[in-house]
């Protein structure tokens, strides 16, 4: 295993050695460490004793040192200002961090000892949020910024705010910024009570000549053969690359997540009547018309989230594969999948890929399965014609079936009628609020969620674009599954 490391370590720091060779004598080195390891929940021994071994090492070599042990909340904006008040263009960056953190929605926060989360929110307020760490450095001037992050731990925090995705989110860095974590994304390192991490320990001893770029590639297979494979460092350099102009995409353009084999299908901003008229036949009370706007566009699976991806995910974070009912896996619709299980689904496939997946808001759900129209059904109002478009009832033979075995919507979405019903990200309410148009993902109660577009199980009525049913997060039936969406 250790042959199989170094060319993959020698190729992704090859661009950050040039970068060090360039430096004039008069660059200056710079580095800020934080160790915390005294939190409430879940206290860490490793990461001050590693901060401090690593602040000898570092000024031994010449670096300008501020290192921040058991930091709180009440001093992270003054230290992030302290530390970047330091710096010039032209110097030579070094920040480390350990402890725990909580990846959401592919942003990594790093929390400071006295951390109180009830939600999302306080993350923002709380947490250092990498990827504005790593702009700030960016806006700097610094010449070279590398990007230190051991904190692979499982947070005892996670519960309280999303349920089952733990590890780092990936991070594409800039020019000039090389980032090295301790694990591969979404992956957990295995050193909660160590006094010294696997990851610590390979920088601390490859750091002898004070060359950081050089103790990195050193350190990645000494961290994979320490830890027997488990641990696989991961590492990753800017290459300073323009990226082209994207072309705008169109309403039912494609584009693929090669991680989970989804297909996704564009759906643009745009204004809709929520609801149904009083006109329509089989109505239901709660479905108020009202005027929607969906301002911004994004890209929705084609199809329902099936077994054959849901079982990666099982496979990745050990969540327990649901019950098949005996129709078996592959291309079937993923089933007996509770609420959580799916938020949790599309907040690992973000940590996994770096970008943000989610289930939908009611209202994004059916402006895209009306996909322009405005009548029962995607495909006008005459429902002897839900056979050729859905799996429904009788003629479902009473059983979901493999996605994509009937016509799709003018959008180009299948299943949008019936097969399963689909868990959106929205709180229920049984008359309209304001809640279908928002993303409750991260509302820890137990409320009833909205579900959509009716399943194998009902009738041609509960079918319709409007209709809207709710279940609790804990549900578990062999008639809902979900999809995601992609923020554009």
């Amino acid at each position: 295993m250790r042959f199989l490391f170094r060319p993959f370590f020698t190729l992704f720091l090859s661009v950050f050695v040039l970068l060090l060779a360039a430096q004039t004598a008069e660059a200056a080195r710079v580095a800020l460490l934080i160790g915390n390891g005294g939190y409430a929940e879940g206290a860490l021994t490793a990461p001050v004793n590693d901060a401090r071994a690593l602040r000898d090492k570092l000024q031994a070599s010449g670096y300008t040192v501020l290192l921040r042990e058991n930091l709180l909340r009440s001093d992270v904006a003054a230290t992030m200002r302290e530390f970047t008040g330091k710096l010039h263009a032209g110097d030579e960056v070094l920040f480390f961090f350990s402890g725990h953190l909580l990846q959401i929605n592919a942003v990594n926060y790093l929390l400071p000892v006295d951390v109180k989360l009830a939600g999302t929110r306080d993350l923002a307020a709380q947490g250092i949020d990498l990827n504005k760490l790593a702009a700030d450095l960016d806006a700097s001037g610094a010449r070279s910024k590398l990007l230190l992050i051991d904190a692979c731990h499982k947070s005892p925090f996670s519960v309280k705010v999303h349920r089952g995705v733990f590890g780092l989110a990936k991070m594409t860095p800039s020019a000039g910024t090389t980032i090295a974590f301790a694990n591969q994304p979404g992956r957990l390192a295995s050193d909660q009570k160590a006094a010294s991490t696997p990851f610590a320990q390979a920088l601390l001893a490859a750091l002898g000549s004070g060359n950081v770029a050089a103790a990195l590639n050193k350190a990645g297979e000494s961290v994979a053969a320490a830890t027997h494979g488990k641990q696989r460092f991961w590492l990753a350099s800017g290459n300073g690359k323009a990226v082209a102009p994207a072309v705008a995409p169109k309403a039912g353009d494609l584009q693929l997540e090669p991680l989970v084999d989804m297909s996704l299908v564009y759906i643009p901003a745009g204004k809709f009547l929520m609801g149904s008229p009083a006109s329509e036949a089989e109505r239901y009370p709660d479905e108020q018309q009202h005027a929607v706007a969906i301002g911004k566009g994004f890209w929705m699976g084609r199809y329902e989230v099936t077994f054959e991806q849901y079982e990666l995910f099982c496979r990745a974070t050990g969540h327990a594969n649901p019950n098949q009912w005996g129709w078996g896996g592959g291309k079937q619709p993923a089933i007996n999948v509770e609420w959580f299980d799916a938020a949790a689904f599309a907040n690992w496939l973000s940590g996994q890929t770096g970008r943000h997946y989610r289930l939908p808001t009611e209202a994004e759900w059916e402006y895209a399965a009306r996909a322009g129209t405005a009548t029962a059904f995607s495909f006008g109002n005459d429902a002897s014609k839900l056979d050729e478009f859905a799996w429904h009832g009788r003629a479902a033979d009473l059983r979901a079936h493999p996605v994509g075995g009937k016509k799709p919507n003018p959008w180009g979405l299948y299943d949008m009628h019936g097969n399963v019903w689909e868990w959106t990200s929205s709180l229920f309410a049984e008359k309209y609020d304001g809640h279908e148009l928002r993303d409750d993902t991260f509302d820890s109660t137990y409320e009833h969620r909205a579900v959509r577009g009716g399943s194998w199980y009902f009738m041609p009525k509960s079918l319709r674009s409007a209709d809207r049913r709710s279940f609790l997060p804990k549900s578990r039936m062999p008639y809902i599954g979900f999809r995601v969406v992609l923020e554009e």
